[in-house]
């Protein structure tokens, strides 16, 4: 079989590329995983004889930029909201479009927010990234 990835630069494209489908998409957290472990199977694999495709420096590569790319999208890309019954979102971030979880707090009723359900949802969307739970 031939290898998939020649270069560090083929590693980061196929990186890139699944991190930003993701946020396109508005793929889940689930899904997102599915397509990096795609990528990690192949960084994995070894030949017939039972020798390493890849170094385990590309591994290791591959596994640090993973990791920064998906501390990016917690950050920078995903917002935590809470929803009500009629489905209404909650923010805890300042500069969310969604209204805020301050309205609780303001009210003396903030208790009341972990009887809602929870998500980390897609900024600016309410497309969940996470499943929604009672937190």
């Amino acid at each position: 079989m031939k290898k998939r990835f020649s270069l560090l630069s083929d590693i980061s494209a196929a990186i890139n590329d699944t991190f930003n489908s993701a946020r396109q998409f508005g793929l889940t957290h689930d899904e997102l995983l599915k397509r990096v472990k795609a990528i990690a199977d192949e960084l994995n694999t070894r030949t017939p004889a039972g020798s390493r495709r890849y170094s385990e420096y590309e591994a290791h590569y591959a596994n640090g930029y993973i990791a920064a790319r998906q501390d990016d999208i917690w950050q920078l890309y995903t917002e935590f909201c809470y929803r009500d019954s009629a489905g209404v979102l909650y923010s805890t971030h300042r500069e969310s479009t969604h209204r805020k979880t301050e309205e609780f707090y303001a009210a003396g009723r903030g208790a009341e927010l972990a009887k809602l359900e929870g998500s980390h949802v897609w900024k600016g969307t309410d497309k969940p990234f996470t499943p929604w739970n009672v937190v």
